[in-house]
């Protein structure tokens, strides 16, 4: 049998549809996690959310200090006394590493990096005192 161009095309064609199909079953099955899991209940809160981040903006570029050591990060508030401070790690990537820590009494938040995944992490910190709820995002790579 004598192949024309013919078949050389429909083969081509064949195979082409061959691999979209494919492409389309593997993008099907992979997981994405890039809005967290209730994201219509917090856009109805978002305008709190504002409302908490003017009052982080009017302490100044110097309320929050952030540092990352070898064992461990900081979190220092260094304007007035915080009564709780939350601290919500949200991984783009994985919800499933997401982590909240609550701080009482304290200005300054240790988070051991041993127990802690590593990689894109984004820093949601709310912190209250006597009568004012901050609120502030950093986007780190934890290392």
């Amino acid at each position: 049998m004598k192949i024309s161009i013919g078949h050389v095309i429909t083969l081509v064609f064949l195979m082409f549809a061959g691999f979209i199909l494919y492409m389309v079953a593997q993008m099907m099955g992979s997981k994405v996690d890039l809005v967290e899991s209730d994201y219509y209940s917090k856009e109805l809160k978002f305008q709190s959310q504002i409302e908490k981040y003017r009052n982080t903006i009017q302490l100044g570029d110097s309320a929050l200090r952030f540092n990352q050591e070898h064992q461990h990060v900081q979190i220092k508030i260094n304007k007035n006394n915080p009564e709780q401070i939350s601290v919500y790690m949200y991984y783009p990537q994985n919800n499933e590493k997401d982590v909240l820590y609550t701080f009482d009494n304290t200005s300054l938040c240790i988070l051991d990096k041993n127990k802690i995944s590593k990689g894109r992490v984004i820093l949601k910190i709310e912190w209250k005192d006597e009568s004012t709820v901050y609120y502030y995002e950093k986007e780190m790579f934890i290392y």
